[in-house]
């Protein structure tokens, strides 16, 4: 059976985080950014309903997805505050690699253009700023 309280599994990953964005985030939304995280590591894809299926709570699957869509529609999470904590956790701040990434879509009658800044470590790039 799963239990619905992240912190029996996860309590120094969201001591990191609330500790890091006491400011700007909730302990609700620290909850959801550890579940997020830890769903995109199990799924590796960007599916939201799929990282719904991955959350480790009693929610039903579809109550997971409209809380992702919310937290994505509602919450402009500030990349400076990000920047700086993945900053603060890479364990070695010597040879880091920036990486610049542009991509391009069409979404309907919709042009989506990103260009993203991020920083390679061990072969996996941070998002830092887009």
């Amino acid at each position: 059976m799963k239990n619905t309280s992240l912190g029996y599994k996860d309590t120094s990953f969201i001591s990191v985080l609330q500790g890091h964005f006491k400011r700007e985030l909730n302990l609700a939304r620290v909850k959801l950014i550890c579940l997020f995280i830890t769903a995109l590591c199990k799924t590796k894809t960007i599916n939201y309903d799929r990282i719904a299926s991955a959350f480790d709570t009693k929610a039903d699957k579809n109550s997971s997805y409209r809380r992702i869509q919310r937290f994505m529609k509602d919450f402009d999470f500030p990349m400076k505050i990000v920047s700086i904590l993945i900053f603060n956790i890479l364990p070695f701040k010597e040879d880091l690699v920036l990486v610049l990434d542009r991509t391009n879509w069409k979404f309907g009658e919709h042009s989506i253009n990103i260009l993203m800044l991020g920083v390679s470590y061990k072969n996996v790039a941070f998002p830092l700023m887009f």
